[in-house]
């Protein structure tokens, strides 16, 4: 019998093993043949690619077409419009025919499910955006369930043919992020929901009912607090399940984003930390590319390294490549001058989604020994090309030009430097900012306006009238609170030094 854990207001307390290296270990590799980037050119940005066999894969994108592609001879087999952005993708054979059905979710709400033709199967609405589908034997039978969740807070499990089994009660916020998989090593499969995108909640179907395994919110060490992420949490917007150490027990992975620098972090199946990885540096330049700090770490399992042990977790951040080791030891790390919008496996290549801004490619990595150089070389190619050199062309020319206004007209511009003192140190720092904005602004009919971020003198407090973070305010970035009587005070200073 399985214990059901009730921990609908549970807060779990963790020790994490954190694995900290600042660069990539150098080991000898077995790896054979060469590395290979292809370029797969597609009409609009590929969102979303997933395997259907070992030369082709569906994809879907930006416009909401999902496609059957021959990635030898390019060829689109099918299309299929659904008329809303995909926000996720999935293959599975439902009726073990041997040929994969293909499920997507779409931003109005709609499962819609399809055989192998690219044909209409069947469909369910959601009167709000679903987020995640997802594929299992849920029921230890011989047949495969659906699973699918979003906005209005519900999961939904359907059996092959779209017959409704359960729906779950509501979770907290919402349905973030799903997978299925045997987390527990019996007879069937479990549901893992993300709520409120920190809560890792275990769902078993049980007699036609979605009931809890447990329930876990998840939690970084203090140490990881910042203001972005001011409670602590762990917030995965990439979510898979694998056997990392061939041992037949899954592990969690999961991807943050900026609230902790898109940080990876591996769970057992009890959704307990194994390693939470580095973040990455806000904003700095690597390999000759600047880090995306808005990107999310999308995270898979693979098999990259043979000399190493088990398998290895891979993840994509914007275009920054990062391989662990199982046990979260750093292997490999290489930023590239693009940024991807997912990342699948197709056997050992590494599937890379579009660059999510005009992009008319999406990309296949042959993993090689010579990696690094392969995704060196990664260049941009067709229309994310030429909008680039269009916005390069264009700030050139406004570098370059020598005229002046043909008009008294006067335009503002409204910069946020960020605080300084009341003193003549914040007067000199203010001095070195007019300075830099006029050399890179020398037009005199622009008039510079500063903005400065100010706070309440009180931090907000939750249902129990207390500070909802206290830590936020040790970490803000003005250094604490201001009251009305100082903001008032520095204004008048600055409006008397001009």
């Amino acid at each position: 019998m399985r214990k059901i854990v009730d921990a609908s207001s549970l807060r779990v307390m963790v020790v994490f093993v954190t694995v900290v290296l600042a660069t990539a270990i150098n080991f000898p590799s077995t790896l054979t043949g060469s590395a290979e980037v292809i370029y797969h050119p597609c009409e609009n940005s590929v969102w979303h690619a997933a395997a259907w066999d070992d030369q082709t894969v569906v994809t879907a994108d930006y416009q909401g077409q999902v496609q059957l592609r021959n990635l030898r001879n390019e060829r689109v087999t099918w299309q299929y419009s659904t008329g809303a952005f995909v926000f996720d993708l999935a293959v599975a054979d439902l009726n073990q025919d041997g040929h994969p059905e293909i499920l997507v979710v779409t931003a109005e709400g709609d499962l819609i499910v399809l055989n192998p033709a690219g044909q209409l199967l069947w469909t369910f609405h959601s009167p709000l955006a679903l987020f995640n589908v997802a594929v299992g034997n849920l029921q230890g039978d011989d047949q495969l369930e659906v699973v699918c969740g979003g906005i209005d807070r519900k999961v939904y499990v359907f059996d092959a043919n779209g017959q409704s089994l359960a729906v779950s009660p509501e979770v907290t916020r919402l349905v973030h992020r799903l997978a299925v998989g045997n987390l527990d090593g019996g007879t069937y499969d479990e549901v893992l929901v993300i709520e409120a995108r920190t809560i890792a909640h275990l769902m078993a179907l049980k007699e036609g009912t979605l009931t809890t395994v447990w329930r876990k919110e998840l939690q970084v060490p203090d140490d990881r607090i910042n203001w972005e992420n001011p409670r602590g949490n762990f917030v995965p917007f990439s979510l898979a399940l694998d056997d990392l150490d061939g041992h037949g027990q899954l592990e969690i992975l999961m991807g943050d984003t900026f609230f902790n620098k898109q940080a990876v972090m591996v769970l057992d199946n009890q959704g307990e930390p194994l390693w939470l990885s580095d973040g990455l540096p806000p904003f700095q330049n690597q390999d000759g590319s600047q880090l995306e700090f808005y990107s999310t770490a999308f995270v898979r399992a693979a098999d990259l390294f043979p000399e190493i042990a088990g398998k290895e977790v891979v993840s994509v951040a914007g275009g920054c490549f990062r391989v662990w080791d199982r046990k979260g030891r750093l292997l490999a790390s290489r930023n590239t001058r693009l940024g991807f919008t997912d990342l699948e496996l197709l056997g050992n290549d590494l599937l890379l989604g579009s660059c999510p801004n005009g992009d008319n490619n999406f990309y296949q990595i042959k993993w090689g020994p010579d990696w690094e150089a392969a995704l060196e070389s990664m260049e941009f190619r067709g229309l994310i090309r030429t909008i680039k050199q269009n916005t390069a062309d264009l700030d050139q020319r406004v570098s370059d030009y020598q005229g002046k206004p043909t008009s008294g007209e006067v335009y503002d511009v409204i910069l946020g430097f960020g605080s300084v003192n009341t003193n003549e140190e914040g007067l000199e720092q203010i001095r070195m900012q007019d300075s830099w904005f006029r050399q890179q602004y020398p037009f005199p009919n622009l008039r510079l306006i500063r903005v400065l971020k100010v706070m309440e003198d009180t931090p907000p407090l939750d249902e129990t009238g207390q500070p909802w973070s206290p830590s936020r305010w040790k970490v803000d970035s003005i250094n604490g609170t201001s009251s009305v009587e100082e903001i008032l005070e520095k204004a008048r200073w600055i409006e008397a030094h001009q």
